[in-house]
């Protein structure tokens, strides 16, 4: 048995990312408009009120759950939904390769998406975008719950410890 050498090997896996990147791109170039394909690049500037880049807000999650981290994790769902994540198609990229370009997305810096071509950084971007709206929402669920399970822990704590009996301590429903 003869094996390939480095050289060939590394040309030949170089020309197979190529190959995967061409049909990429050419798979979600019906969703890159000129306003989102802007849109995507402005994900990667860094925004003054946040003092970071949208793509690295939307990365970063809550530190704890709170009325202020629901809040917020709100504002993140409605910049996604004007930017049309939640309605993204990109079944015409099979499962494994939306999974893959997402997780360049979120391993990846603004300055280092910024830094690739066009034809490599939008798919990456559209399918970070997408994912982000499915776990920005899933996290909106999850906050809401845990606020809403700490306020009642912490209502009926201060009911029993406060042996009060008053309307706003009696169990209703």
């Amino acid at each position: 048995m003869i094996r390939p050498g480095v050289v060939t090997l590394l040309e030949k896996v170089g020309t197979a990312r190529q190959a995967a990147e061409r049909e990429t791109h050419a798979r979600v170039a019906h969703l890159l408009t000129g306003e989102r394909a802007r849109s995507l690049d402005n994900l990667l500037v860094v925004d003054p009120a946040l003092r970071a880049s949208r793509l690295h807000w939307l990365g970063t999650g809550p530190v704890q759950a709170s009325p202020n981290s629901v809040g917020g994790e709100v504002e993140k769902l409605l910049f996604l939904h004007g930017l049309d994540a939640h309605a993204l198609d990109l079944s015409a990229l099979p499962a494994e390769r939306r999974r893959h370009l997402a997780q360049i997305g979120r391993r990846l810096t603004a300055h280092a998406l910024e830094l690739r071509e066009a034809n490599r950084r939008h798919p990456i971007l559209l399918t970070l975008l997408a994912q982000s709206a499915v776990d920005v929402l899933d996290s909106v669920v999850q906050l809401f719950n845990q606020t809403l399970s700490g306020s009642e822990s912490r209502a009926r704590i201060s009911c029993a410890t406060n042996s009060l009996s008053g309307p706003s301590c009696r169990r209703t429903g």
